[in-house]
């Protein structure tokens, strides 16, 4: 990595300039609801009714405990976790198990509801409780409900009706064949502490119809259960009465490995370069279909995952190119420096060669093994199943994998899928891409300017959370520059041509490792990933087609632009508190400027709640002038705090659908720049507001969350910027490479 004479490597230690604040809330706005309560209960009376008596048809068997499932829609103006009916259900013996999103026009809207031109989205639990439980609510509301604790919550629901009126193509999904015996995979909601005794009783009501469970091959997150089924046609209508049955969909497999774009030409011979890397003690795992015995790679050690067959060749290949990406990066140049070791975990076999039809759960089975025992926190993935994004239902693959992330404390690097030339929506990424945890990567068509989307690589956006997909790009090879991968020929190595988003992945991981390595454990895991989408360029293209955008180059990464001081914070958020982040702005400055932030946190996620799937969001007040504060208009006293300034978010007051859509208040990954004139800041700060959920509600024991954050202050006309930052702002420091200057 070559270094200017006198590099300005990037500012650390910004979290020294952040500091805990008091949350202070102001009066919150009373909502007139759209129904009285006796509106509502004469409303939902006869649907909870017929709802008891569907659910009473429920085989006795298929009913965990006496327990069963309902579906309650809530208002679509009511959607906040502060307005979650919970009260109400406690009051009657029930629970939200999960949620899903639905698109309704209510029967009514609040009195200052502004028209939108379109059916809103909004939320659908699945409710649980036993029979009597939901007989004695249906009771009550047919008394008027004015003995229910919680009666205030009832306006706020705008449908209640029971699980199997739903249209059998949105929960049982079928294969096209006409095969007598079916193998799909069931998602079974779990509730917490409840798990056994419904696994259980799953396991004593499908034998009873001729149903196998896979139990070998089955996982399971926070929440739900998936388990690879062999059903017979005639009996999946009475599986799907199971009561905690959530979906019955066909088992997908791996995708086709390797790519069918490939444009082979046997190149010249290629010796694998032997310098020590940058960093030894930096290793990353890399998990594809192997490297050859005896392979001869310097600083690459290959494992065997437990219970993984013989290899097969083809994966064998896929796996080289992927592990020498990483370490030489696209060779249509000169091979680039390797930056950290290799372990390569062989997750693919020859039984997976012949699509068997479990063999995605076994994958993800060793995947999972690999990541949460391993002592690695950069990993690279250029495999998955071949299915794109489903916004009703999350993939085990993606919520395995978002789970193992959940701390921050590792860094997945997933590849977006081959399929960008398919009709929409197949040509959506494909899981585990998906992940809000992972970083997913697309293909470039160059290395070079002028650079697009390939045609092949998959397009966003992804499922929301999680909507900004790809998260970013690289290149990936292209009709006019192919990329450049290394073959085993005999006993000796060559290039040859190929491309996919499988090469991408790898140069990401590459850029990740580059800079851990180069700064040794300074950064961590989710910094790199905040570092990567902060530096990266979009150069005009759609978010749909290159997310963030395309990497920057390896030099540039670990050094701050021209005119640039760039900085960054890492730490913890407390839950429910403000952490206040002073911006790096020198005094005197003068011109326009430009701020750029980026921020990205951890969380954990619940699969069984697609539309709420992150348990944490991020809220950001932007400050830029500490001695201006509003005044109450009716007490006509000052706010405690300077005013806020549109940046993340367009403004204080907005809908709960407004936050979620355009604020994009749970997403993981926040990314905006601000330009201003210097003269009118003063003691800019960031607020960053920590708001825990659990699904569709409040959170009552959050712990707090990893985030890290980067920040650029480019300053046209000042180009001493970067010096006059440190200066300025002592507590922050430049970062020391772990090498002499000399070889960065």
């Amino acid at each position: 990595m070559p270094s200017p004479e006198k590099p300005r490597f990037l500012i650390g230690n910004g979290e020294r300039l952040t500091e805990d604040a008091r949350f202070i809330t102001g009066p919150k706005p009373t909502k007139e609801p759209a129904y009285s309560i006796e509106e509502a209960a004469f409303r939902l009376a006869p649907r909870l009714s017929q709802t008891v008596r569907s659910i009473d048809a429920i085989p006795d068997l298929a009913r965990p405990r006496g327990q069963a499932i309902a579906l309650v829609t809530l208002h679509p103006e009511f959607l906040a976790k502060t307005q979650f009916p919970g009260s109400l259900f406690a009051g009657v013996g029930l629970r939200a198990v999960g949620s899903r999103a639905r698109r309704i026009t209510p029967d009514k809207w609040t009195p200052k509801h502004k028209p939108t031109g379109h059916d809103p989205e909004t939320i659908e639990l699945y409710v649980a409780g036993s029979t009597q439980s939901f007989a004695r609510w249906a009771e009550s509301l047919e008394l008027g409900g004015d003995y229910l604790r919680g009666i205030e919550d009832l306006p706020r629901i705008e449908d209640i009706r029971p699980l199997d009126s739903l249209d059998r193509h949105g929960r049982v999904r079928l294969p096209l064949d006409d095969s007598d015996s079916l193998l799909l995979e069931a998602s079974i909601h779990l509730p917490d502490g409840d798990e056994a005794a419904i696994l259980a009783s799953f396991k004593n009501y499908a034998p009873t119809l001729g149903v196998k469970i896979m139990n070998e091959v089955g996982v399971a997150v926070p929440g739900l259960a998936f388990a690879p089924v062999r059903v017979p046609r005639s009996a999946v209508a009475r599986l799907s009465q199971f009561a905690f049955l959530r979906s019955l969909r066909p088992v997908v497999k791996l995708r086709g490995l390797p790519s069918s774009r490939v444009t082979r030409s046997l190149g010249a011979p290629f010796a694998p370069p032997t310098r020590a890397p940058l960093n030894p003690s930096i290793r990353v795992a890399v998990l594809d279909g192997g490297v050859p015995d005896n392979h001869g790679l310097p600083h690459v050690k290959q494992y065997a995952t437990p219970g993984v067959a013989q290899a097969h060749p083809n994966f064998l290949e896929h796996g080289l190119a992927v592990t020498g990406a990483f370490l030489w990066g696209a060779l249509h140049v000169a091979p680039g420096m390797t930056y950290a070791s290799v372990d390569h975990f062989r997750v693919l076999d020859v039984d997976d060669q012949q699509q068997s039809d479990l063999h995605a759960y076994r994958i993800l089975r060793r995947v999972r093994d690999v990541v949460e025992t391993g002592s690695h926190d950069i990993f690279n993935l250029s495999l998955g199943p071949d299915i794109s994004v489903d916004d009703d239902e999350v993939h085990p693959w993606t919520s395995t994998l978002d789970d193992l992330a959940a701390d921050g404390s590792r860094l997945i690097v997933a590849a977006a899928g081959n399929n960008g030339a398919m009709p929409e929506p197949l040509c959506r990424i494909q899981v585990p891409g998906d992940g809000v945890n992972c970083l997913c990567v697309g293909a470039a068509d160059s290395p070079d300017e002028g650079w697009r989307r390939a045609p092949y690589s998959a397009k966003g956006p992804g499922r929301r959370p999680g909507v900004t997909k790809p998260d970013i790009m690289a290149f990936g090879g292209g009709s006019d520059t192919a990329f450049r991968v290394v073959r085993r020929r005999g006993a000796t190595y060559s290039l040859d041509n190929d491309m996919g988003t499988s090469f991408a992945a790898p140069l990401v991981t590459r850029a990740a490792a580059a800079l851990r390595s180069l700064f040794s454990a300074n950064l961590h895991p989710l910094t790199l990933k905040c570092l990567l989408i902060h530096s990266a360029d979009q150069a005009g293209h759609t978010t749909e087609d290159v997310g963030w955008g395309r990497i920057a180059p390896e030099a540039e990464l670990p050094l701050c632009p021209n005119n640039t001081a760039r900085v960054i914070y890492q730490g913890d958020l407390p839950p429910k508190q403000l952490l206040r982040a002073r911006i790096p702005i020198p005094k005197g400055l003068t011109g326009r400027i430009e701020i750029t932030a980026t921020i990205c946190y951890a969380t954990e996620v619940r699969a069984s709640d697609p539309l709420n799937y992150t348990n944490s969001g991020v809220e950001v007040a932007y400050r830029p002038n500490a001695q201006k504060h509003s005044v109450n208009k009716e007490t006509e006293r000052e706010s405690t705090y300077a005013q806020t300034a549109p940046f993340f978010k367009q403004g204080d007051y907005a809908t709960e659908e407004e936050r979620r859509t355009r604020d994009r208040k749970w997403e993981t990954v926040l990314h905006a720049t601000k330009r201003v004139e210097a003269s009118k800041l003063s003691d800019p700060v960031f607020d960053l507001h920590f708001i825990p959920r659990l699904g569709a509600r409040d959170h009552a024991k959050p712990e707090r969350i990893r985030y890290a954050m980067v920040i650029s202050v480019h300053a046209p006309k000042n180009a001493d910027i970067y010096e006059r930052v440190l200066a300025e702002f002592p507590e922050l420091q430049a970062l020391t490479p772990v090498t002499v200057q000399a070889t960065v």
